[in-house]
């Protein structure tokens, strides 16, 4: 992340690679998303297209959103690095807002 942060701030930065990617958005959602916390009405589903790997969080509830994208993409988006709008989104993306806020308090 570190990398990309300051690819980023002199450039364009390479994507991350996809298995430490992968690693991240399974850590992110472990750490970040806790148990114990208001989480949202409505689950996230996160597809990585390059490697394969499907996480969820929230809770299931009236509405859902799938993110598809790189893991790289994925786990730059669960950091803040990039917008919902980078990557491929299918359901309600209030549920991912809500989800994302709730990490953010922690």
């Amino acid at each position: 992340m570190h990398r990309w942060d300051a690819e980023t701030a002199v450039g364009t930065p390479a994507p991350l690679s996809p298995e430490l990617a992968h690693d991240g958005v399974a850590e992110f959602l472990d750490i970040m998303v806790d148990e114990q916390i208001g989480r949202p009405v409505g689950e996230v589903v996160f597809e990585s297209i390059d490697t394969g790997g499907q996480w969820r969080a929230g809770r299931p509830g009236p509405t859902s959103v799938l993110l598809r994208a790189s893991a790289s993409d994925l786990v730059l988006l669960l950091y803040g690095r990039i917008p919902p709008s980078a990557v491929e989104s299918h359901g309600d993306l209030a549920v991912f807002t809500a989800l994302s806020g709730a990490a953010d308090m922690l």
